[in-house]
């Protein structure tokens, strides 16, 4: 499979994380603290698009880690 038929995007609001997968994949969303420990992490099949909640987190921010089997993608969050 070409990459390119297989993207990885993301975006995040209230608090609610949505992946989108142009194909069918398990995908990992890992949620550090600034810190950098690890306190959230969810392994899915994404097919189309998944919401993940991150509302039971504390407020403050964290980095977001997506990985796929084709690619990773990082972001700093705010949870408010």
């Amino acid at each position: 499979m070409n990459v390119a038929q297989n993207m990885l995007k993301f975006g995040y609001a209230n608090n609610l994380l949505t992946v989108v997968q142009s194909s069918p994949a398990m995908v990992r969303v890992q949620v550090f603290d600034l810190n950098g420990q690890l306190v959230a992490s969810f392994n899915e099949q994404v097919v189309g698009s998944k919401d993940f909640s991150l509302e039971p987190l504390d407020k403050g921010s964290y980095m977001v880690r997506i990985m796929s089997k084709y690619q990773s993608k990082t972001a700093r969050i705010v949870v408010k």
